[in-house]
């Protein structure tokens, strides 16, 4: 099997494959994104050279994954811990049956929009009815977004100063920075970093640090945040951005405090809904560092009314269970930025979305986005991570799928619960186990906090089930343990499980990567324990490269195991792979060295 035995040159062109998807993955896996994606080139290069003898094969289905179907065909591949569901959504591309995994109710709801999407295809006329739903929701907020005829796109808020930068905007390639003066509240736009407010002559430095105190007569769009500027969107001059100040314009604060009341009617349709508090791992910083203790507390109140007025018009208008099931995924999409947890950066006039670095940020100033801000009768956003934009992602995925290949028809299934409690199929031919590690993330319940709450909301109103039936703090209650004697014992109950299915040419994966022996063996002797034992392992990329992230290790090892068969020797494809790649894929190659000789002395647990 060429997976047992895969050439250096193989490896390294999969390891390359990966920069098409660094920051931007394929529209496939961008319907929803979910912390820790794989690269779809690393498990198209599993399963291609699963099923192939000879590399040029393997390469060429890297490239087009349709090309497997005749051989996949009647194999099954499964995942335990499938997350938001990328190998399962290639490997259902790709012809497998598919059994995917996960204790998250948020996950599993991804997934199963990713699967139906690459087995079936968009529901049929879906795009008029987001369309449809976008548009009366739309109107329907006229009330709590609409100012003299604009949408309000952005409203800027903080909860202690504001920066003097707000926002950044291109004029014929040129960058334009919107700044605030921090002496008269003046909002104007300049090219220079420093320059002199037109009104009071004050001079400053712009600035994204908090650093303009703001007076008690800045309006609240919820008990301690305060609004300093807006971002106005004109339907009447090609959408053209205009930015107002509520501290110099009368009728600004006026139609704040009256949208916020409409606002406020609204939200109480649904707020018995989410009036819970936070009771997971996250809750405990949330409440320290912003004074958030409840669901509802993660979204201002024009939000809350916006997400209740898609989902009413999607229980108005959506068909059947699919176009419900994609119109609450895109719900979800768009509470990354749609929330006080997501960071506001003025260089690129846009919010980073929450959870995007594995946690949550808890800024003192962000901008409260609009999630149904578009152009009506389109698709086009008024801002990032709307819910149109997620809609758009939907149909670039349908159009990415037709264009390479066509629905598969694949046989899937996607289950919510503990892949050590539920039943498996009879017969596996793959498996991929891909863990959370065990100190990274203290809760990956928690990190899904804002999505869960968004799905949450639509299935209240629409009567649907994709994340209600589940608490998360029951999720985060039964997730693999962190400590490593009880993070050991649940890796090998589901090896054994998965053992149990195997036949002699199945294989399991094991994609994990450390930089201590101690944290490498818990895994490994699971996986002994179980009776499976290494025949090849490859160090290829795991994630893309950035600053912000906590730990410098970049790469992920792909462990082979089979079953019951002790090998004399197990080859490691480390050094030829990481000597490979360029400066587009920036590693630290001294951290990923530490972890090569820490998984080479943990090996020494597969010795005779």
């Amino acid at each position: 099997m060429l997976l047992d035995d895969a050439s250096p040159q193989l490896v390294i062109l999969t390891a390359k494959k990966t920069k098409l998807e660094r920051g931007k993955r394929l529209p496939l896996h961008s319907i929803h994104r979910w912390w820790s994606r794989r690269f779809s080139s690393i498990y198209r290069f599993l399963l291609a050279s699963f099923l192939f003898t000879d590399e040029e094969s393997v390469q060429r289905a890297i490239d087009e994954p349709k090309l497997m179907r005749k051989r996949s065909k009647g194999k099954i591949f499964m995942e335990p811990f499938a997350g938001g569901g990328t190998g399962i959504s290639e490997a259902a591309f790709a012809g497998w049956s598919v059994y995917g995994v996960d204790i998250n109710p948020v996950a599993t709801s991804i997934s199963k929009a990713s699967l139906f999407l690459v087995t079936n295809g968009l529901p049929r006329g879906y795009e008029k009815i987001a369309i449809r739903v976008l548009d009366k929701s739309l109107t329907e907020s006229q009330n709590i977004w609409k100012f003299d005829g604009k949408y309000a796109s952005y409203i800027f808020i903080s909860r202690d100063k504001a920066p003097t930068w707000i926002s950044t905007r291109s004029v014929n390639n040129r960058q334009i920075l919107v700044l605030m003066c921090p002496n008269c509240y003046t909002i104007f736009e300049s090219s220079e970093k420093q320059t002199n407010c037109p009104t009071c002559g004050h001079r400053f430095e712009a600035g994204i640090k908090g650093s303009t105190e703001l007076k008690n007569s800045f309006p609240e769009t919820i008990k301690g945040w305060k609004i300093y500027a807006i971002e106005l969107r004109n339907p009447k001059n090609k959408w053209k951005k205009e930015y107002k100040s509520p501290i110099h314009e009368k009728e600004i604060r006026k139609w704040l405090r009256k949208s916020s009341k409409e606002a406020e009617k609204i939200r109480e349709e649904i707020i018995d809904e989410v009036d819970l508090a936070i009771n997971v791992d996250e809750g405990r910083r949330l409440l320290r560092e912003a004074q958030i203790e409840k669901y509802y507390q993660l979204f201002t109140t024009r939000q809350l009314a916006s997400f209740y007025l898609f989902s009413l018009e999607s229980r108005k208008l959506a068909r059947n269970r699919r176009d419900k099931l994609f119109l609450a995924i895109a719900l979800s999409e768009s509470t990354k930025a749609s929330s006080l947890v997501a960071k506001w950066h003025p260089p690129i006039g846009e919010p980073v979305p929450a959870g995007a670095m594995k946690t949550y940020w808890v800024p003192k100033h962000t901008v409260e986005s609009n999630p149904l801000a578009h152009i009506p009768g389109t698709l086009r956003p008024l801002g990032r991570n709307t819910i149109a934009s997620a809609i758009r992602m939907q149909l670039r995925a349908d159009t990415f799928i037709k264009e390479n290949g066509g629905p598969s028809n694949s046989k899937v299934k996607i289950v919510t619960g503990d892949a050590e409690q539920i039943k498996i199929p009879r017969l596996v031919d793959l498996a991929v186990v891909d863990p959370p590690y065990m100190d990274a993330v203290k809760s990956y319940a928690s990190l899904s906090l804002i999505h869960y709450i968004g799905i949450k909301l639509f299935d209240s109103v629409n009567m649907s089930r994709f994340v209600s039936s589940t608490s998360l703090k029951k999720v985060e209650d039964v997730e693999i343990s962190r400590e490593r004697k009880e993070y050991e014992e649940k890796l090998y109950k589901i090896f054994t499980k998965l053992t149990e299915r195997l036949h002699n040419k199945s294989r399991v994966v094991l994609m994990y990567n450390r930089l201590t022996t101690h944290d490498w063996l818990p895994p490994l002797r699971a996986a002994k324990l179980a009776g499976l034992f290494p025949t090849s392992i490859y160090w290829v990329p795991g994630e893309s490269p950035g600053g912000l992230a906590r730990s410098k290790l970049r790469g992920i090892y792909l462990i082979v195991l089979r079953k019951s068969e002790k090998p004399n020797k197990i080859p490691i494809l480390f050094e030829e792979i990481i000597e490979e790649l360029d400066d587009t894929y920036p590693v630290d190659t001294e951290v990923e060295l530490e972890s090569y000789k820490a998984l080479n002395e943990a090996l020494k647990v597969f010795d005779p």
